[in-house]
């Protein structure tokens, strides 16, 4: 479906609209992760990228210019238990494309920096109901202390 409103809604319950601005052709873009996330690794994997299931532990950086980075990792596989395995690779580059508490960014002392973290749930709801979210999301915001 294509959203172009969206409701965020504070923990006050004030809620504000999004999307009043939207040109007739643009919408607000939104994302089912594990779909995007399967399509974006089997792309990788098609150009020759070597997948691997793991969790990333720390990064050593190189000594010098020609020097590998050297990632410490739990490998997940069919050969370990599901406990995994320390291992090590070295790689010449790094992207961290681990998501807001990024483990690659702490690594690098990258510092703070602003992030939003969302949670989404799927429900099923009658269809004379979901004619009201039909181009519409919520979003409820902030912490809940």
């Amino acid at each position: 479906r294509r959203v172009t409103k969206m409701k965020m809604i504070s923990p006050s319950n004030v809620a504000v609209d999004i999307g009043q601005t939207l040109k007739p052709h643009e919408y607000i873009g939104m994302v089912r992760r594990e779909i995007l996330d399967a399509y974006l690794r089997d792309r990788a994997a098609g150009a020759g990228a070597t997948v691997i299931n793991g969790l990333f532990l720390k990064m050593d950086k190189p000594s010098d210019k020609t020097s590998p980075y050297v990632l410490h990792y739990t490998g997940y596989d069919a050969k370990t238990s599901g406990m995994g395995e320390k291992r090590t690779l070295e790689v010449d580059a790094v992207i961290g494309a681990d998501g807001a508490n990024s483990r690659v960014a702490k690594s690098i002392s990258a510092g703070d920096y602003e992030y939003a973290i969302a949670f989404q749930e799927r429900i099923k709801i009658p269809d004379e109901k979901m004619q009201y979210y039909e181009n519409l999301a919520e979003m409820y915001v902030g912490d809940e202390r």
